[in-house]
């Protein structure tokens, strides 16, 4: 930093468990035993002990107590004990001699370790009876008078999060315990800095698709139409009127509601259905004779599995009553019951969206979520019915292009990241296509070298060849969002992916627009619209420590800026 060390102060609440990881293991080592000699079965062989760990343990989360550092479960390693060892200092140590000695531990001998990758040391392993579980079991979270009670009691209002830490910061301040920081000359300041913020105002925005034709006309709608903003969010929720793009229409006649064959989860998906068509009919109530909007009736299809994996073969197996791929859309809803149900999410999501022969958008619905009082329901419903038809090119209100009348403005967004320090990283952006800012075009790339990311030109120029087809002109303005940068990488993302020669964005958009010329037969207007064109550079910044709060101990409402 600039000025001087910085030291970032933060209060966070995390649920450790009692249960050592080891004693967890040995809890469900035990319970494949006892469910083998229930069912009849032989016991089980070290691969289905294994796979059954694997199922129950990978992707938890764990700390260790005698560092306080917080970790991933990435597989449990049945094969491998304390006794192994690894490279230390200028040798090799074990599991056991390391901890004995660094931090006075000494370990059992036989139990599993686990592998957790930290901040790129892939080769991590932590015994096993040092790791506590945090957050909470399946089975804890499916009891909601628990969960209920639990998270009551450990949630913060602001005022008390920030009064917590003032507590803290009162505790550095203090001679005797803030000594250690003195010895670095670090020094805290007990009062925090004031700054002068502002509120920015709150433009209204608009449901009705009557506004339209005064945008056309550039002139303001009356304020009838007008639904009011503020800080703490719109004064009127979205229903039933929604939007399209010129000459769109929302067309579900060949969809799916795929559910648990058992049959309360079964009865409470047929009422779903059920209630979905007086919305429906709102809808296209709403629609008038224009004709957009047409949602027929879903199938409902039962699937008697119950694991992630029995879903998965399922669903492929499944034929529906018309050509497979004329399918529009599917709802899934993930039965209650289901451990794991996050893996039911990624994998179904991932089945649909890129393994299936003729892929479909999906709405992914938990349970609990459609088995609500009555009173809840409606809107519940109408809030996924929404999703569904946004996921289908519907936009539900929009605010005024008028500020944009004089020049047509494209919104960029530029992101890049990779899972593991050895996966591959992804570039991805995406860019607004129409006045309102509620169409986006998005395109991404793989490659394998994080440390040399290929300038995003050629992909700028998929957006804005894909912006000249839908308005017929290229953007005048165009503000580029540049996310997850550090203030060190600034200087260098500015050559390598602004003025890049070959592939950086200026120059992608000179050669986009000479390439629309030859096409066109305008390159005069081409060359004026280089001539012309506008371009924001916007870097979001990585790791932006300060925290700010009103006198009153709350946090700051949306819209605020700071003026100093």
């Amino acid at each position: 930093v600039s000025r001087g060390p910085c030291l970032k102060v933060d209060v966070s609440v995390r649920m450790i468990q009692g249960q050592t990881a080891l004693e967890k293991l040995n809890f469900f080592r035990d319970l494949l035993f006892h469910q083998h000699q229930t069912g009849g079965r032989p016991v089980p062989t070290k691969d289905e002990i294994n796979n059954f760990l694997q199922l129950q343990m990978v992707g938890r989360t764990c700390m260790t107590k005698h560092n306080h550092i917080h970790y991933c479960i990435k597989r449990v390693c049945i094969e491998m004990d304390p006794s192994a060892s690894f490279p230390f200092e200028d040798g090799e140590v074990t599991y056991l001699e390391y901890f004995q000695r660094r931090h006075g531990i000494t370990l059992q001998k036989k139990q599993p370790m686990l592998h957790c990758p930290f901040r790129g040391k892939q080769e991590l392993y932590l015994p096993s009876e040092l790791a506590f579980l945090t957050g909470l079991d399946q089975d804890w979270k499916g009891d909601r008078e628990f969960a209920k009670e639990l998270w009551k009691g450990l949630r913060h209002t602001p005022a008390e999060h920030w009064k917590l830490q003032d507590r803290l910061l009162a505790g550095l301040v203090d001679e005797d315990q803030g000594q250690a920081l003195r010895e670095w000359g670090v020094k805290v300041d007990p009062e925090p800095v004031r700054v002068r913020c502002g509120q920015l105002d709150h433009d209204p925005i608009y449901f009705s698709r009557d506004v339209e034709d005064h945008f056309k006309n550039l002139e303001m709608p009356p304020v009838s139409l007008e639904v009011p903003t503020s800080s703490t969010g719109f004064a009127q929720r979205p229903w039933p009127e929604v939007w399209t793009r010129p000459g769109g229409r929302l067309i579900l006649d060949k969809w799916l509601v795929f559910c648990s064959s058992r049959p309360e989860e079964k009865e409470w998906a047929a009422r779903f259905v059920e209630d979905m068509e007086p919305l429906v009919g709102e809808l296209v109530e709403a629609d008038g004779e224009q004709g957009r909007v047409h949602i027929a009736r879903p199938v409902l299809v039962e699937v008697n599995a119950s694991s992630p994996e029995g879903w998965l073969q399922k669903v492929k197996a499944y034929q529906p009553p018309w050509p497979a791929n004329k399918t529009q859309f599917a709802v899934v809803v993930i039965p209650a019951q289901a451990k794991h149900r996050d893996q039911y999410y990624f994998q179904l999501k991932n089945l649909f969206s890129f393994q299936l022969e003729s892929c479909y958008p999906t709405q992914m619905v938990m349970s609990r979520k459609i088995q609500q009082r009555e009173g809840q329901r409606q809107q519940i419903w109408r809030s996924i019915l929404q999703q569904m038809l946004v996921k289908c090119g519907a936009f539900l209100w929009v605010t005024s292009p008028l500020p944009f009348s004089g020049r047509s403005t494209m919104v960029v967004g530029i992101d890049s990241l990779r899972k593991s320090e050895d996966s591959p990283a992804i570039q991805t952006l995406s860019a607004s296509y129409n006045l309102y800012f509620s169409s986006y075009f998005t395109t991404w790339r793989s490659q394998a070298d994080a440390n040399q990311l290929a300038p995003p030109g050629p992909m700028l120029r998929e957006a804005v060849l894909h912006f000249y087809s839908q308005l017929g002109r290229l953007p005048d303005t165009l503000l580029i969002y540049r996310a997850g940068v550090s203030e060190c990488q600034e200087e260098a993302l500015l050559e390598k992916e602004m003025y890049h020669p070959e592939e950086g964005i200026l120059q992608s958009l000179h050669m986009t627009a000479a390439e629309i010329g030859r096409r066109e037969g305008n390159a005069a207007e081409m060359k004026r619209w280089k001539e012309n064109l506008e371009v924001a550079f916007i870097v979001v910044r990585r790791g932006t420590n300060v925290r700010f709060r009103t006198e009153q101990y709350e946090n700051l409402p949306s819209g605020t800026y700071v003026d100093q």
